[in-house]
């Protein structure tokens, strides 16, 4: 029997959920492995067929801000699996780096964790960030998670120490959030406004197999960023921004 959620992600992949909706979904595919297995023929899919809206256009819409109409592209009930041939040529396929992108300090490495960086506040639709944010900023995250971590934690330093967290909310959740292995970008829910008191901002995204501790990596940040966090045995990714007022 199908869940009832199957329609969202239909509406996802249309691009035609609402903010709302897509944060019920995120939170239902991490119970559900048959609503998980749907999701991922709709990604295959979407890789294979030159019609399916694009990965940065989904994610938008996920995020609440697209200008154009829904895509009208849905999953054919008749398909139930794909090649073996045609999975490998799909998940072997290397995604470049792009503004907005991390990527590994010391490196990018195609089969390694990515996540992109997006800014509301700055204009609709939202623009990839690549060197310099206004002080005041509302930031939404997607990441690439091939390496299967576990975990994920979210935050920036900036040059007088002081610390900006966007995943976990430590008050609320002291700890990193989970996340599920994908070779596809997918999106953080919520947008977080920040205001940055600093010249500049060192944005981190630490990928973990157990848990981290948000007041742990707290008293280690500093303004290096990475370098003060490498005893925790992370996969730190970062991006540094001038920050402008």
């Amino acid at each position: 029997m199908s869940c009832a959620e199957r329609k969202l992600i239909d509406r996802h992949f249309a691009l035609d959920a609402r903010p709302a909706e897509e944060a019920a979904l995120r939170a239902h595919l991490d119970g559900c492995e048959g609503c998980r297995a749907y999701y991922d023929r709709h990604l295959l899919l979407a890789k294979l067929d030159p019609a399916a809206p694009p990965v940065e256009e989904r994610i938008a819409a996920g995020l609440g801000f697209r200008s154009r109409q829904p895509w009208r592209w849905t999953l054919p009930l008749g398909v139930t699996a794909v090649s073996a041939a045609a999975l490998v040529l799909v998940l072997a396929r290397p995604h470049p780096s792009a503004d907005g992108e991390f990527a590994a300090r010391g490196g990018a490495v195609a089969s390694g964790p990515t996540l992109q960086i997006y800014c509301t506040s700055c204009g609709k639709p939202s623009v990839r960030v690549a060197d310099r944010l206004p002080a005041s900023s509302t930031l939404a995250f997607a990441y690439r998670n091939p390496d299967g971590k576990k975990h994920l934690m979210v935050l920036a330093v900036d040059d007088k120490r002081q610390v900006y967290w966007y995943h976990p909310d430590p008050v609320a959740s002291p700890l990193s959030v989970k996340i599920d292995p994908t070779v596809e970008p997918r999106e953080l829910p919520e947008e977080i406004a920040q205001t940055f008191a600093g010249k500049s901002l060192a944005i981190l995204g630490l990928f973990s197999d157990q848990p981290l501790p948000a007041a742990k990596v707290e008293s280690l940040v500093d303004p290096s960023g990475c370098d003060s966090l490498r005893s925790l045995g992370a996969t730190c990714l970062e991006r540094r921004v001038a920050v402008e007022r």
